[in-house]
């Protein structure tokens, strides 16, 4: 379905189109093989053996990891994991009743903690663009005009700026990583000094964020993951390097030994690294919003094993693998899940459950920190089609763009290379998406998702589904507005207007299918009423809403914890 031309009536996303996706990006989803994601998911806790060699330390570090390991966590017996176990699925299972706790109480409660405004004053959905492309203006006369379209951007559309500032590896600190089976930087995270990483990491971060800063913060390290298990595939080399290093301190160790004392090394070495540079980020920073690229992901790949079977859902070991990455849920300001999807997807339902399954599970990891609000979640997409230049179809914008919105993330990150802009004819595809239908499907639900937070949450909340299930979406009817695209005189620009107001049926409609979630110092089915609270450690609000719902939840939270 293309855009209304001048004087058309009002461009509304109701079919189904077909076209698709880009050249591999920088952040890509890396999916896992079914096979393999689970090879090593249930890894018995280490008993760990007597050494060989009289004398010999069976606690001691690989010599290259140096001082940084002395704090390294010490063995764990049967019974304490056992316990910790527990403590970790009754934690979980608490929180999952709590998520879901409103659904079947009320209409207006989720039992989810409050949110906070996105990064544009008054706008409770916003798109940002994360590519490199003023190269299409600058060498080829074409204007892509962002803003006409509701997208912010940094100043010069580039990827580093005031809205956004994404790091790659080779940007930020000495980032430890193989390239073929060379190592760069130490290759692991086991073989760097962290203090000499952080020294960089400062004067990076002075370098590409010279000013006070409140945008997007994103870290995109890809090349290994801090969970052992998750490095499966081409990413084996991290765990077969980190077991080789042990196998040279201990040479005479069984296998199980040497591999369960390189799991401890890299994940302990992993976690700091990880925890360390988004920390010091964080202080050199404080009002941006910091969360690593892919983070929190689960995984849910099923569709290319069993197309016509799969659910979109998270399975129970990705979740529980989520869960063990608490540590850094607690260090992130924003999550950054990635939508992606691999022109497989086109246009179909699986395409729509797949990326739900990842919204829903950032919103898990949101809920479940020790802040007491609710983590931004800014979702990841491309305009194509994942490692093609094949545009999204105007069903496939919807069910990224258009139901994450509805789900109720803060926003969206369009990334995109330097390969959008590398010659005229990617500009011309790039600009024809946007004028023809990406770009007035995102005035469409960045004007829905604003009057929903005028008309619903007095300006104090964003919309989101009462059933996450249902195909409800924030969208502007055609009956009630219009949206025009024309071509101005000059150039080639292109300028984009609304017009229209809401019906009493538009209302209704809106009123029956979405509910608020009020931001942080407000409250109520509206979120008219203004809290008293404290002031966190990061001047944020601590509000404490005391309705119904919330009492519920913690009395029946309190007997499901007596129970345990």
């Amino acid at each position: 379905m293309s855009t209304e031309q001048t004087g058309k009536k009002a461009w509304l996303p109701a079919a189904t189109g077909r076209k698709g996706s880009t050249l591999q990006p920088a952040p890509s989803s890396d999916a896992a093989p079914v096979t393999e994601r689970d090879k090593h998911s249930e890894n018995p806790v280490p008993k760990f053996l007597k050494s060989c060699t009289e004398g010999s330390d069976p606690n001691a570090q690989s010599p290259t990891s140096g001082a940084r390991n002395g704090n390294e966590e010490k063995p764990v017996r049967v019974n304490e994991l056992s316990s910790r176990i527990c403590y970790q699925q009754s934690c979980h299972l608490f929180l999952s009743f709590v998520l879901l706790l409103g659904n079947g109480l009320t209409n207006r409660c989720y039992g989810l903690k409050p949110s906070l405004p996105t990064i544009v004053p008054d706008q409770p959905f916003v798109v940002v663009w994360n590519a490199p492309t003023l190269r299409c203006e600058r060498a080829y006369k074409i204007y892509l005009n962002l803003n006409a379209y509701s997208i912010s951007y940094n100043k010069d559309e580039n990827v580093m700026g005031e809205i956004i500032t994404l790091f790659y590896h080779y940007q930020l600190g000495y980032y430890p990583y193989y390239r073929e089976e060379d190592p760069v930087q130490g290759g692991l995270p086991q073989n760097i000094s962290v203090q000499r990483h952080l020294n960089r990491v400062a004067v990076d971060i002075k370098r590409y964020i010279p000013r006070p800063f409140s945008g997007l913060g994103v870290i995109d390290w890809e090349a290994w993951r801090p969970l052992w298990s998750r490095n499966w595939g081409k990413k084996d080399i991290y765990r077969r390097k980190s077991v080789k290093l042990v196998r040279k301190v201990h040479p005479c160790r069984g296998e199980f030994y040497v591999t369960e004392k390189a799991k401890v090394e890299f994940e302990t070495a992993a976690k700091e690294i990880m925890s360390r540079t988004i920390e010091l980020a964080r202080i050199k920073h404080p009002d941006g919003k910091w969360g690593y690229y892919l983070f929190p992901d689960c995984y849910n790949y099923d569709y290319q094993s069993n197309f016509h079977g799969f659910t979109g859902e998270c399975s129970n070991i990705e979740i529980e693998r989520n869960n063990e990455l608490h540590w850094l849920w607690e260090e992130s300001d924003a999550l950054y899940p990635s939508i992606y999807i691999e022109e497989v997807l086109k246009s179909s339902n699986q395409a729509k459950k797949f990326v739900k399954g990842k919204v829903l599970e950032a919103f898990r990891i949101a809920q479940m920190t020790s802040s007491m609000h609710f983590l931004p979640v800014y979702a990841y997409a491309r305009p194509f089609y994942t490692h093609t230049f094949k545009p999204l179809t105007l069903t496939d914008l919807i069910y990224t763009i258009g139901q994450a919105a509805a789900l109720g993330v803060q926003g969206i990150v369009v990334w995109g290379n330097v390969d959008y802009s590398k010659n005229e004819s990617n500009c011309e595809i790039l600009k024809n998406l946007l004028n023809n239908t990406m770009g007035p499907y995102i005035i469409n639900v960045t004007k829905a998702t604003k009057l929903c937070s005028e008309f619903l949450c007095n300006n104090n909340g964003r919309c989101v589904r009462k059933n996450f299930n249902s195909d409800t979406y924030l969208h502007l009817n055609s009956d009630s507005f219009t949206i025009q695209v024309e071509e101005s005189g000059f150039g080639n620009q292109s300028y984009a207007t609304v017009t229209g107001s809401m019906s009493h049926s538009d209302k209704m409609k809106m009123k029956a299918d979405f509910m608020c979630h009020c931001y942080q110092g407000y409250s109520g089915a509206d979120c008219q009423r203004s809290n008293t609270g404290l002031i966190s450690s990061k001047g944020l609000k601590l509000t404490w809403q005391w309705d119904w719902c919330t009492l519920t939840a913690i009395s029946c939270g309190l007997l499901f914890l007596g129970h345990l």
